[in-house]
């Protein structure tokens, strides 16, 4: 059976805990824009503010390392998700979207 791009970007941490990065969750999704994505985990995370959640445990911020235009690295912020945070932002995005 063909994995799903879904499986492919996810990381297990040392405790194997899963979790996927929402850059490129953002890439998998077709969104060319972080920033228009990032309203989506805005979205999500009101929700789950709205039902008394634990913000962090499904929200970790980080910094991640992403190539700029001149091809040097720079650290910007994002986040680690877990599978029901990507369940939630996949629900507010695009339906455009694939």
């Amino acid at each position: 059976m063909e994995e799903i791009i879904f499986d492919k970007i996810r990381h297990t941490d040392e405790n194997g805990n899963e979790y996927w990065m929402a850059r490129e969750l953002a890439t998998a999704m077709d969104y060319k824009d972080y920033w228009n994505f990032k309203g989506l985990i805005e979205k999500a995370q009101k929700l789950f503010s709205q039902n008394n959640a634990k913000l962090e445990d499904h929200f970790v911020e980080t910094n991640e390392m992403v190539e700029v235009g001149s091809g040097a690295n720079r650290s910007v912020p994002s986040y680690w998700l877990t599978r029901y945070a990507c369940l939630l932002i996949a629900m507010y995005a695009n339906a455009k979207k694939s």
